[in-house]
């Protein structure tokens, strides 16, 4: 977000300028920005054995399917193709008489 007073460019979730000062929060309210801190991933806890971390059981995560999936039809994958003949067939010339 830009500072209105000093033009200091910041994160949307800070409630005062960085250059200034300035108290940010009006100017955030205003614009329907939400003061959420993004949290960082950790996209090495699998291998450490730190997946307590992640959070992973959610509740509002979970996903119902609301219609059921057919499965796919049976699809014949030969390829084999017809035969095609090279054969040139010479035309004879008409004869006028």
């Amino acid at each position: 977000m830009r500072c209105p007073h000093c033009g200091y460019i910041s994160f949307d979730y800070l409630d005062t300028c960085k250059g200034c000062g300035n108290n940010l929060t009006s100017t955030r309210d205003l614009l329907n920005i939400a003061p959420v801190k993004p949290k960082p991933l950790f996209l090495l806890a699998p291998l450490v054995g730190a997946e307590e971390m992640l959070d992973l059981e959610s509740s509002e995560a979970e996903v119902t399917p609301e219609t059921t999936v057919e499965p796919p039809k049976e699809i014949s994958l030969d390829m084999e193709q017809p035969e095609i003949s090279l054969e040139v067939q010479e035309e004879k010339p008409e004869t006028h008489k």
